[in-house]
């Protein structure tokens, strides 16, 4: 059973056609040695702010956890040998990476819930950083180093995080929608106190 599971979710991604996440606003990809192509960056706008809001909204939307991978350790073709099964704790820590004033620019780096897991079985998650600058007008955001792991993987090897492929099979838009869901709550955060 975990052949075949194996070799169908292989098959998948190769087989399948890439999205066209060029027509998303705001996606960038960069191509893969083997072809297709991952998500490089997401970039939007949010309300304006001076940098101490953007700042301030930064740390109530951005959450950097610790995660916990798990999944086997012996490749699934090895006939007649119990599988092993192991667990990596993934750090978090503080969100901050990088702070300017004088150019009202942070980095922070961040985690969210990426959504179903491959095999559905589970859940993803997905890591990122994102360069906000703050503006009068328009606040800029740019989610970029965007990788996702799968918490678990039964049997099969855990590669843990890992870039996100544009094409159908890998799920981008579950990405995509967990990044837009930590903007609009940015955004919301940055709205005036009326």
């Amino acid at each position: 059973m975990t052949l075949l599971l194996a070799a169908g979710m292989a098959g998948c991604a190769s087989m399948q056609s890439e999205t066209d996440m060029r027509a998303e606003p705001g996606v960038s990809l960069r191509a893969r040695a083997e072809g297709g192509s991952y998500i490089d960056e997401l970039a939007m706008d949010v309300r304006g702010a001076d940098f101490g809001r953007l700042k301030m909204c930064l740390a109530m939307a951005v959450s950097n956890s610790p995660v916990t991978l798990s999944g086997g350790t012996t490749p699934p073709l090895v006939l007649f040998q119990p599988p092993r099964m192991q667990t990596v704790a993934v750090p978090g820590g503080d969100i901050f990476k990088y702070e300017d004033p004088a150019s009202a620019t942070a980095i922070v780096i961040g985690s969210a819930d990426g959504g179903a897991s491959l095999v559905d079985t589970t859940r993803a998650v997905i890591r990122f950083e994102l360069a906000a600058s703050a503006n009068a007008d328009r606040s800029h955001l740019r989610f970029r180093n965007i990788t996702r792991a799968h918490l678990d993987t039964g049997t099969l090897p855990n590669d843990g995080f890992a870039p996100v492929g544009a094409w159908h099979a890998a799920h981008p838009d579950a990405a995509i929608r967990a990044l837009r869901g930590i903007a609009a709550s940015i955004d919301a955060c940055l709205r005036p106190a009326e």
